[in-house]
């Protein structure tokens, strides 16, 4: 259960629409209705045309998609206070007007629904905030729902969560047998809370900026504006990301480790920036390093109260480094920002040391120019990405061993396909050209003669350009032969289909050298036997040739355009699967 009283919200539910706390805030800002001229006091559930609105929140139906679409919408400086008791219809039993500590709020039990009226008298986007007051329960979070006219607002509306407070059961601290302090027990302590409710997505998330000193900049795409204004690629990183990084750098570690800069600026909630083993650790929506969303048993708004306070600084901060240090056990803390001084460093670890043994602490530190180590870290991350850049076009030209092979299998077929689609038609041709046996012979011979060339040239150019550049240039020798045969046949032109077949005789030769020197080097990368497996897909494409060449005849198709459409299969067989071949086979260095 909990009680809540003041804020802002509308219709709203737990999980399956169940009961929200008086104004549940929604993690996020709401669109109440589009602007309207009429400056009339509405109701948000007297608006006909709102059910239109909350269907366009994107295509994943997420918050940032919600805002984006809306994003030409006005954010009015006005504030409009609901106070819980003035509800206008419960679904359900056990809601109750009640008065804690003498105010009055209104009980909600763990299911049904609870709606508001909410008069609005500008339309736009308008922030959320609550104040509630948990009953002491169950150990887990509160949790409900919002709708507003009986729908969900965007994907994420239908779960919210409140926290309770935590605090010591004593004041006194216990000791074991051994003298160690023990922790004392904790204990369900309600207080009022007010919240703001935010979106809990990291700082910047997918080239998005969910957090920011400047509203203008809360969730833009920064990163994807840039690129598209300038054409050049963009790096969007927070300050704490870039802060931690550049001090890691700058320390010079012999190998790889973990550190934290955590900082405490004043007005603001605390964050850090995180190294893990060598590489930021951002999280899974970047949200990693937000120390401001630690169960502290206390709300935001009382967490930036007591930074504030000397007294109590010390114990909040040695809450989140000793969070940091039992997640990460890094080599170092920094601490950085306006309100650590000096003499923090020795006290807050002091502080620490009630929960984490010496042995596991890490060395606190205090960075007094973070400024600098900001830009060092940005510069840092540019210049490698720069580089890593540059590694990934390095790694396309050297293609995974195993798609080789399986590039191979595809390329040692085209030969054998080619070849027995030829000889399928010998008998069309011979009858096309209308010569003798003989004279079919001498045009036979022309392949042969062309191959023996290939055989005895390609040896030479493989050293010179590699076995993948040869294997292009024979491939496509071979597509270029077939066409000139078949226009040659279409002709009836012997030596038209002469030429075509000492090309394609060419081709059929010199790929045969390349194909077998790019299968040895595939054999020596996977440390296996290929080439049988290779000159075996060989002859799997005569016999797919021979049965494309039989079909060819007993549908009477014109040899012209059967090789002319095998060729441009072949074509785009060579050019798709050629750059997956590396560049450096067979080829003898300079």
């Amino acid at each position: 259960m909990s009680l809540a009283s003041g804020g802002r919200s509308v219709n709203n539910r737990k999980k399956s629409y169940v009961a929200v706390l008086l104004v549940l805030a929604i993690l996020v800002s709401i669109w109440a209705f589009y602007p309207s001229g009429s400056s009339e006091v509405r109701s948000v559930q007297a608006m006909a045309d709102f059910a239109a609105v909350t269907g366009s929140g994107g295509d994943d139906g997420g918050y940032d998609a919600y805002v984006k679409a809306h994003s030409a919408a006005k954010r009015p400086d006005q504030v409009i206070r609901i106070e819980g008791e003035s509800f206008t219809q419960t679904d359900g039993p056990g809601f109750e007007v009640v008065h804690p500590s003498g105010e009055t709020a209104v009980l909600t039990p763990e299911s049904g629904s609870i709606s508001w009226n909410v008069p609005i008298e500008q339309a736009g986007l308008y922030n959320i905030r609550i104040r509630y007051l948990p009953v002491e329960g169950k150990s887990s979070a509160i949790e409900r729902g919002l709708t507003i006219n009986q729908q969900l607002p965007f994907k994420g509306a239908d779960l919210v969560t409140f926290d309770r407070v935590w605090g010591n059961r004593d004041d006194k601290i216990g000791r074991d047998d051994r003298g160690n302090e023990l922790r004392p027990s904790q204990v369900e302590k309600p207080i009022w809370q007010v919240e703001s409710v935010t979106d809990r997505s990291g700082a910047v998330y997918k080239g998005v900026i969910n957090v920011s000193d400047i509203p203008e900049l809360i969730h833009a795409p920064l990163e994807a504006i840039i690129r598209d204004k300038h054409g050049i690629e963009v790096i969007l990183e927070n300050d704490m990301n870039s802060t931690v990084y550049g001090f890691y750098r700058k320390q010079d570690y012999d190998t790889e480790k973990s550190i934290a800069v955590a900082t405490f600026l004043e007005g603001s909630l605390p964050g850090a920036g995180l190294i893990v083993d060598g590489h930021i650790h951002r999280g899974n929506t970047r949200f990693a390093g937000e120390i401001a969303f630690l169960p502290y048993g206390i709300s935001q708004a009382e967490q930036l109260r007591q930074l504030h306070d000397r007294e109590a600084f010390h114990s909040l901060a040695a809450h989140a480094v000793s969070s940091l240090i039992a997640v990460m056990n890094p080599e170092t803390i920094a601490l950085t920002g306006s309100l650590v001084q000096a003499d923090d460093i020795r006290l807050i670890r002091q502080e620490c040391l009630k929960y984490i043994p010496e042995m596991h602490m890490p060395q606190l530190a205090l960075l007094e120019h973070p400024d600098e180590d900001y830009m060092y870290g940005l510069t840092t991350m540019t210049l490698e990405s720069l580089a890593y850049s540059l590694q990934l076009v390095e790694k396309r030209s050297k293609p995974h061993p195993g798609t080789v092979r399986n590039i191979l299998f595809l390329l040692f077929a085209l030969p054998g396909l080619s070849f027995a689609s030829w000889v399928s038609r010998t008998p069309d041709v011979r009858d096309t050209l209308q010569v003798s046996t003989a004279g079919m012979g001498m045009i036979i011979f022309a392949i042969a003669a062309g191959s023996l060339f290939g055989l005895l040239t390609s040896g030479s150019i493989v050293a010179r350009k590699g076995a993948r550049f040869v294997i292009l240039i024979s491939s496509l020798l071979i597509v270029v032969g077939f066409v000139v045969a078949g226009i040659g046949t279409s002709l009836a032109s012997v030596p038209v289909v002469i030429i075509g077949l000492i090309i394609f005789g060419g081709g059929y030769g010199t790929a045969e050298v390349a194909l077998n020197v790019e299968g040895s080097a595939a054999e020596k990368a996977l440390n296996r036997t290929l080439l049988p497996a290779f000159h075996g897909f060989f002859s799997v494409g005569t016999l797919v040739g021979a049965a494309l060449g039989a079909a060819a005849v007993a549908i009477h198709l014109q040899v012209m355009v059967h090789f002319t459409i095998l060729a441009l299969i072949m074509a785009a067989a060579v050019l798709y699967s050629w750059r997956y071949l590396p560049e450096e086979s067979g080829k003898e260095p300079a």
